[in-house]
């Protein structure tokens, strides 16, 4: 049947456009708002010991290391988080690795956004 066929083909385009998504770049990305208290040494993001980082910090294709504090979520997508013991994380530490997990952090990130 037609129907079944274009499902099939639209099923194929959408799985394949997401895996393009997910494969697209491996560029060091940080958002955060108080640049001042982060350091980034090559794919490295540091929050030293002694700062504060006010709001969200993201990092994408790079590993964090946090010896400071936090006032916000940690959202690490294909990459690594390292707390130091001394480390004050006031918000969620959310660590994205697999496709599934990105889409779903990006479908929630969207309507959050829009909640705003």
């Amino acid at each position: 049947p037609p129907a079944i066929s274009v499902a099939a083909v639209f099923l194929l385009v959408m799985v394949s456009s997401l895996i393009a998504m997910w494969n697209q770049d491996d560029t060091l990305v940080v958002k955060v708002d108080d640049h001042d208290q982060v350091v980034i040494n090559g794919r490295e993001v540091i929050v030293p010991e002694g700062k504060t980082v006010h709001g969200d910090l993201t990092v994408e294709n790079g590993s964090l290391q946090v010896y400071g504090a936090v006032e916000g979520d940690l959202v690490v997508i294909d990459g690594s988080v390292l707390q130091a013991s001394t480390a004050r994380i006031s918000g969620n530490v959310i660590k994205v690795d697999q496709m599934m997990d990105w889409v779903w952090y990006k479908i929630s990130s969207f309507f959050e956004s829009l909640a705003k």
